[in-house]
């Protein structure tokens, strides 16, 4: 069944450290045009961050433990990301300028998924500290933990709206992954667009109400892209592989994301124009 790639695709980073293939994942675009991702490229599980053109990659992570999930700061200057290095998933931070790491979160109950608000009081992440996975907001210090969806069902994947106005997310409250959007206190919680397949990893659109994201059928897992004023889509990717994964750059002028091979075998990063729909490869 082809959804089981993504749960395959979620648990790869903690699993696959000893193996010798490389694996990329999580690729999300800074404000100054950079791109962040985590990789086994040099054994275990790090953050780099590379330029868009696949130049100047930098290694910002280094720990026996992995990390995962990296998200930049609307300023840029902070990266927010998960780590196992205390045991089990937590959320920290790492300024880019002093390079210090600060401990975000501190249970037994793995979390991860973290997103500062553009105003970067705010972290929104998931976790399953009350029993089912769901969506936690807290400041940006960790304190004022509160839960936004405490849905018997899984949600997760949350992401800002790029005003910090709304939370996206998804969630399988309606029998299948779906996407919705709720206020930064959980309420007025909103399907954004229903569909019979599975739709995944929200990625909003930098400057216009666009939602980038990916969506099953029984022909592969392709990008899709919302447009939340009059709820139309479009797919953006063709079926020739199976995407995940999607980011919007700054100006909205290309999308990475990441592919993985349906048996988890491999990974790789591309980015397309959005326009032309012409995919290079990121890293050589």
């Amino acid at each position: 069944m082809r959804f089981l790639t993504l749960g395959f695709l979620l648990f790869l980073w903690g699993q696959l450290a000893a193996q010798d293939k490389i694996f990329y994942y999580d690729p999300v675009w800074s404000p100054d045009g950079r791109i962040a991702f985590y990789s086994n490229l040099k054994g275990n599980y790090d953050i780099y961050i590379v330029d868009k053109d696949g130049s100047n990659l930098r290694q910002i992570t280094s720990h026996e433990a992995s990390d995962a999930g990296p998200a930049f700061s609307a300023s840029g200057d902070r990266l927010v990301f998960s780590s196992k290095r205390n045991g089990n998933n937590d959320i920290y931070t790492y300024n880019l300028g002093t390079k210090e790491i600060k401990q975000i979160t501190n249970t037994p109950e793995n979390e991860s998924s973290a997103r500062l608000s553009p105003d970067g009081k705010w972290i929104v992440f998931e976790s399953k500290r009350d029993g089912p996975r769901d969506v936690y907001i807290s400041r940006s210090d960790g304190t004022d933990i509160k839960n936004l969806t405490q849905n018997e069902a899984n949600d997760f994947r949350p992401i800002w709206s790029r005003d910090g106005k709304l939370i996206f997310f998804q969630s399988k409250r309606s029998g299948t992954y779906q996407l919705y959007s709720m206020k930064p206190d959980g309420s007025e919680v909103i399907l954004l667009y229903k569909s019979t397949h599975h739709q995944t990893t929200p990625a909003p659109f930098f400057s216009s109400n666009k939602l980038a994201y990916a969506q099953y059928s029984d022909n592969g897992v392709d990008i899709h892209v919302l447009n939340l004023d009059t709820r139309q889509v479009e797919a953006i990717t063709d079926g020739n592989r199976d995407v995940f994964l999607p980011s919007f750059s700054p100006d909205g002028a290309e999308i990475v994301f990441a592919t993985t091979k349906a048996d988890g075998s491999s990974s790789d990063l591309f980015i397309m124009d959005y326009k032309t729909r012409k995919v290079r490869k990121l890293l050589k």
